[in-house]
């Protein structure tokens, strides 16, 4: 499942997946959903895809974070999206992040949480450090599998790199 607040731009990172391109959005009310491949690399070097995963990813909209754990049932992995260029949501993205968790406790036990960190392409954005900092990731994500990854959906910098992790932790 693909969640974060309103306008973090979930739904133009679902589609550079799917399609490969900046499409235009709207605000999403209820949910999209796509079946998305990611090579699986055997390498350090990313050069020899080993094997593929699909994943399908769920964009939740942003606007009804109370109905996000309703759709955890089945959840092998979090990808969660923060909007690194408006700092004065970033602890309602925190807030909303581990509320999820809680309310969702043994549902996403052993999910992984893939952050991205997007529009990383857009002046006086906060840092992938900042933004690792400002979620309390290294504290509150303690014995969890997490990782955080610096992107932009409308360039689709940094996107397959995160999901390429994700699919590395998912496939084992």
């Amino acid at each position: 499942m693909m969640v974060g607040v309103e306008g973090s731009g979930k739904t133009t990172l679902l589609y550079q997946l799917f399609l490969g391109k900046e499409v235009s959005t709207i605000p999403t009310y209820g949910f999209n959903c796509q079946t998305i491949t990611i090579p699986i690399t055997n390498n350090t070097q990313g050069d020899k895809i080993n094997s593929t995963i699909k994943f399908n990813l769920w964009d939740l909209g942003g606007s009804r974070t109370d109905q996000w754990q309703y759709y955890a049932q089945g959840t092998v992995g979090v990808v969660y999206v923060v909007d690194c260029s408006d700092e004065s949501e970033i602890e309602n993205a925190r807030d909303c992040l581990w509320r999820l968790f809680e309310d969702t406790l043994n549902t996403l036990k052993d999910a992984v949480l893939l952050v991205y960190a997007n529009k990383q392409d857009r002046l006086n954005a906060l840092s992938v450090t900042e933004v690792k900092e400002r979620l309390e990731l290294e504290a509150r994500g303690e014995g969890r599998r997490w990782h955080i990854q610096g992107c932009s959906a409308t360039t689709g910098d940094g996107i397959l790199e995160g999901m390429t992790w994700m699919a590395t932790q998912v496939k084992g």
